[in-house]
Order: C-alpha cells, then sequence, then structure tokens
C-alpha cells in the first residue's frame, strides 16, 4: 500500500509559512517570526495495522543556500501499530543547499519504519535584493506489514578509503540490502581473486586497464543498463576516455578517476632541497642525488610496477607506454639507482605516513596524497603536504564499478552501481576521498576548494601531458614481474 507524505510550511500559530502567493514573490516565510525552523507534529490514520495516510507539516527556510551543505533530522512523530514514535528514529534528509533538486533520504533500520523515497522541486524567491530558497518536498511513503523479509546481502570489494564514511549505511539504510564491504590495495590482489573464480563479490572496482584484460579473460558481466538511470549524469568524454579499454562501457562505469603524482612534505622538501627544489618533476624522485638527500625522511613507491616502471622510462624521454623490452629494462635501472634511498614499497600506508609526518616524499595517487593533506590540516601537526602532476607528464587512470561474471546478487550490485552514481552520493565520495569523479550533477555539490584544485580536475594544457595506461600481455607482464621482484629485493 502507498502513502503520500508532504512537507508544507506551518507556523505553530497555525499561520501560513508558504503560502502560495509565494510564487509572486511575496512570501510570507520570510517575515513571519513564528515559523518554525524545526519540524510540527504528525498525524496518521491506521487502519488494520497499516499506515494508510499520513500527513504532517515542515517548515525550511534556507539563507546563504550557495555556501554550504546543511543536513537535517526530521523531528516528528508517527503513529505506527498503535504507538507513536519519532520519525527521525527512521530517517533524516541531507541535501546541499547549492543545488536543491538533489535530496538524499536516509533510513535506518528500524521495523517500525517507513521506506521513503524523496522527491523535491526548488523554488527560488526574492526578499528585496537577496536571494533565498524555499523547499517544497513530496515523499512517497511504501508501507509494509507482516513478517520481515531474509535479508539480502550485497558483497563489495574495493580499494581503502576510497568512499565516504556513511556511504554504505546510507545504501543500506536507503534500500534494505545488508553490505559486507572489504578493502585492497593493488590491482594485482583483485586480479588473483577474480581470475580465481568464485570470489564472492558482487561489485568490484578495477582500474580500467587491468579490467580490460580482465575482461578478455571473461571475468566481467555486461551490466543492464535498464537498472541504471543515473549513468545520464556521467561525463560523456571522460566515459569515452574509458570506453578505449571497454568499448561502449559494456562492463562497467566511472567510480573516480585520477592521476599519478609526487606528494611531498612541502617543510622537509625545502629543508634539504631548497627553495629551488623541483617539486613540479618527476627528478625529485628519480634523481638519486635528491633522493640521497631526502632519504633520512622517508621516500615511499606505490607497490605497482606498471605505475612505476613507466614514469621512470617518461623521465627518461622514453615512451611511459612501451611495452619494449629494452625500454622496460631502462626505467629499472632508473628504479634500482634511487632503491637504496626507498624506505618501503606500499600501495596505502603512505597515506597516514605523510599525513603525521613519517616520509616526505612519494609516488603516489592523486586522491590519496590530498587525504594526506586533509589529515594532516584536521591533526594540526604542522605538517603540509604538497602534490604535484610533473611537468615530463603522469598516468591517467580510470577506476571502474563493475559486476564479476560469477556474483552471487547481480540485481543488488545493479542497484548499488546505480546509487554510487546518484551525485549527491558521487559528490559525498569525492568530498571526503578528494578524487575527481566523471559525475557532471555531482559538480555543484562538490566543495569549491576540490573542484577548484588544479592537481584534481587539471586544466587542459596539464591534461595534454597525461598518458593512459598500457594493457599488457603475458610475456610483458613476466618481465615486469621478474624487473619488479628485482628492484624490490634490491638483486
Amino acid at each position: 500500500m502507498n502513502a503520500h507524505i508532504f512537507f508544507g510550511q506551518q507556523s505553530q500559530k497555525n499561520l501560513p509559512c508558504m503560502p502560495s502567493d509565494c510564487d509572486k514573490g511575496t512570501c510570507i516565510a520570510a517575515k513571519n517570526p513564528d515559523c518554525p525552523r524545526d519540524i510540527d507534529t504528525a498525524t496518521a490514520r491506521v487502519t488494520q495495522g497499516r499506515i494508510t495516510t499520513i500527513f504532517f507539516t515542515a517548515a525550511y527556510f534556507l539563507e546563504d543556500v550557495e555556501k554550504s551543505t546543511v543536513g537535517f533530522s526530521v523531528i516528528v512523530r508517527i503513529l505506527v501499530k498503535g504507538t507513536f514514535i519519532p520519525l527521525r528514529q527512521c530517517f533524516i534528509l541531507r541535501f546541499p543547499t547549492g543545488n536543491l533538486s538533489e535530496i538524499t533520504c536516509i533510513l535506518y533500520q528500524n521495523p517500525k519504519c517507513l521506506s521513503v523515497k524523496v522527491k523535491s522541486t526548488p523554488k527560488t524567491y526574492h526578499r528585496g535584493i537577496k536571494m533565498k530558497k524555499m523547499l517544497a518536498i513530496t515523499a512517497f511513503a511504501s508501507i509494509s506489514s507482516g513478517a520481515a523479509l531474509a535479508e539480502e546481502v550485497l558483497h563489495v570489494y574495493n580499494w581503502s578509503d576510497y568512499i565516504a564514511e556513511d556511504t554504505i549505511a546510507l545504501f543500506e539504510n536507503a534500500t534494505g540490502i545488508k553490505v559486507t564491504y572489504d578493502v585492497y590495495d593493488s590491482n594485482e590482489i583483485l586480479e588473483a581473486k577474480l581470475l580465481a573464480g568464485n570470489s564472492g563479490y558482487d561489485v568490484v572496482v578495477p582500474t580500467a586497464d587491468f579490467m580490460q584484460r580482465q575482461i578478455a579473460a571473461g571475468v566481467y558481466a555486461e551490466l543492464d543498463k535498464s537498472k541504471l538511470p543515473n549513468l545520464k549524469h556521467m561525463d560523456p568524454a571522460l566515459m569515452a576516455a574509458a570506453a578505449q579499454f571497454d568499448p561502449d562501457n559494456a562492463h562497467g562505469t566511472i567510480h573516480m578517476w585520477g592521476t599519478t603524482g609526487l606528494g611531498y612534505n612541502i617543510d622537509k622538501v625545502q629543508e634539504r632541497l631548497g627553495d629551488d627544489a623541483p617539486t613540479d618533476s618527476w627528478a625529485l624522485l628519480f634523481d638519486p642525488a635528491n633522493a640521497e638527500k631526502l632519504q633520512d625522511c622517508g621516500i615511499a613507491l606505490l607497490d605497482a610496477p606498471v605505475e612505476v616502471l613507466p614514469a621512470a622510462m617518461n623521465y627518461l624521454g622514453l615512451n611511459p607506454q612501451s611495452t619494449n623490452k629494452d625500454d622496460l629494462e631502462k626505467g629499472a635501472e632508473l628504479v634500482n639507482t634511487i632503491r637504496p634511498f626507498v624506505r618501503y614499497f606500499h600501495s596505502s600506508q603512505y597515506i597516514s605516513d605523510l599525513a603525521n609526518g613519517d616520509i616526505c616524499l612519494t609516488m603516489g595517487w592523486s586522491g590519496d596524497v590530498f587525504q594526506a593533506r586533509d589529515r594532516a590540516s584536521e591533526a594540526e601537526n604542522g605538517v603540509e603536504v604538497g602534490y604535484s602532476i610533473p611537468k615530463e607528464g603522469a598516468l591517467q587512470w580510470f577506476d571502474m564499478l563493475a559486476i564479476p561474471v560469477d556474483a552471487p546478487n547481480k540485481d543488488a550490485a545493479h542497484k548499488f552501481i546505480n546509487f554510487m552514481m546518484d551525485p549527491q552520493i558521487t559528490a559525498n565520495n569525492t568530498n571526503y576521498v578528494w578524487y575527481a569523479n566523471a559525475n557532471l550533477a555531482s559538480f555543484l555539490m562538490v566543495d569549491a576548494e576540490i573542484t577548484g584544485d588544479s592537481g584534481i580536475f587539471p586544466p587542459d594544457e596539464v591534461k595534454a601531458r597525461l598518458w593512459s595506461a598500457t594493457v599488457y600481455n603475458k610475456k610483458t607482464d613476466r618481465i615486469m614481474t621478474r624487473l619488479w621482484t628485482g628492484i624490490k629485493t634490491g638483486q
């Protein structure tokens, strides 16, 4: 049975806060001191244990709507099976004040609660010369009774530190699907699980070049795009770039994209290399003279040969996309010259170490370095972190949301991927992880500090120097593995 919940506006004295003549520019809410910024009570009619009709009022009057994201707890009492409970125990609404058309309804796991979907129609009103916005919402409540259904489970395998802290909870509360969430920190780990078969995962997040060869191995199911209406929000240009690895984006859609560059401790690098430290060049890392001076404060490298060796080749003036054995060996030789000064190889540890000042230089993924910068700032520990896309060029990569062909719950997997493409959810993730996304509709909700950072969203002249990853055949894979093992072991 369906019921309609109407969020209207009414004062505590039953005076109108949002009358019909608001459309004519004379919104009484701007002048009525009795209009609540909270929520009035609600009434409900119960028939045979089901809520058939619910009416309540809510007042949201937003000022300076361009500046911040506001979350409201809806404090309303609902009569459910003869008992009043606060609706705030069921859900809260979060929405960006810069774009009121996108609402996120957060459901809590409460057996007495409603299943709510929210649609909104924002309107803009004037009072004098200052712009205001009022929010009118219609929410649709799906009411159910009887025994609870068996719990549905979705298994997700993702990179570490790669979604907002509340993303999984929001999905669970919105869908009732329980999520088992595991993390990894290298494509090689993910690939080994997928190629072994029966991984048990429903959604994974491979980087596009790895995904291409995994598609050839029959690892992924094709997406049912009829179940992904939020695809309409995706940037056609970026999706086309990702399609070079997956024609027509048949098996995946972009989660995040970024670059592989240099993260560094600004003060420590300056102390050791001076004001002219080449922080805009791979020379900061690959020049042995610089690496030797930085070894005492700590250098880290990604444990990812497909990232490190092409960067070394690029610094040497070679084609970073080359699969020529001689070129790969020259790249490995360069890395070996700085090997004595490298503290460790790891693809996630550097985030906390850079934030804490335990290392001063790393080759890292853009968003990870920005997370380190953000953590250092929050800790107020005196560490100032910088990120640069080297002037010689850098890798541009795409991490894709995909469904393994043997996924046990493909339907829930589609729901999760579509949820991840919701503009507000995408913006939440970008605001937390500091990676660029490909969701055009999310940009108004992404912090201006992020969209305005050229290290995250590089300008066209920088994009022109980026290269895409090479998909290696088995022979080249063996060469890379041999060279990388030699580098890590120092042999």
